[in-house]
């Protein structure tokens, strides 16, 4: 399990990922905090969530002051968040109360503050790993019902409805995106295509 981190700053990014990791046990299971610097432009981070072994991640909010990027870290959450609905993502950040923070707030799961994150690890920790357990929570209700879905499929016939669940529930589990993103032309083709194929197993266990 990975938790990125991305600050454009290199010392303070490989501070506060220290930092951050020490919020949570030293065991094998715990998730392992990565320092990543800001590209550019917004859509070079889409990465962030298309890894599949992210359960959460934290942006320092002036991303903007290497000159390298060209947005700010609620901005890159608003982002972040189209592109994956249920993913945890935290600000960290100096300036906690700042007015452009508190319009972007419920964008976020929580605002965290640099100066107190090294007196309230044990309280942080605990939260973002409560955070993280929902969200493979939802991970793993997806995968028993396309599992369900799938059996079904093989012994019998889905009715409408479970196809059109089944083709989300499948793209679901290679790419990062919410249900409500998924019609865009290109990802409808996608649809067809993997509808198709469920046409095919079927037609090929009727033969047999």
């Amino acid at each position: 399990m990975k938790i990125f981190f991305v600050d454009e700053d290199d010392d303070q990014r490989e501070t506060y990922s220290l930092m951050l990791q020490e919020c949570f046990p030293k065991d094998p299971t715990s998730p392992v905090v990565v320092g990543i610097p800001p590209r550019p432009k917004l859509s070079d981070m889409r990465f962030l969530v298309e890894d599949e072994d992210v359960v959460s991640i934290v942006l320092d909010e002036q991303l903007k002051e290497s000159g390298v990027a060209t947005y700010l870290g609620i901005e890159l959450a608003e982002y972040l968040r189209g592109l994956n609905k249920k993913i945890p993502i935290y600000i960290l950040t100096s300036y906690p109360h700042s007015e452009e923070l508190s319009e972007g707030e419920m964008k976020v799961e929580d605002i965290l503050s640099k100066q107190d994150l090294p007196e309230r690890k044990d309280i942080v920790g605990a939260r973002v790993l409560r955070r993280i357990d929902s969200f493979l929570d939802v991970l793993t209700e997806r995968e028993v019902r396309f599992e369900s879905l799938l059996r079904k499929s093989i012994g019998s016939s889905l009715d409408d409805d479970e196809k059109r669940e089944f083709v989300e529930l499948d793209y679901l589990r290679s790419a990062p995106f919410e249900v409500d993103e998924i019609y865009s032309d290109e990802r409808l083709k996608m649809l067809d295509a993997l509808e198709r194929k469920i046409q095919e197993i079927e037609s090929n266990f009727k033969k047999n």
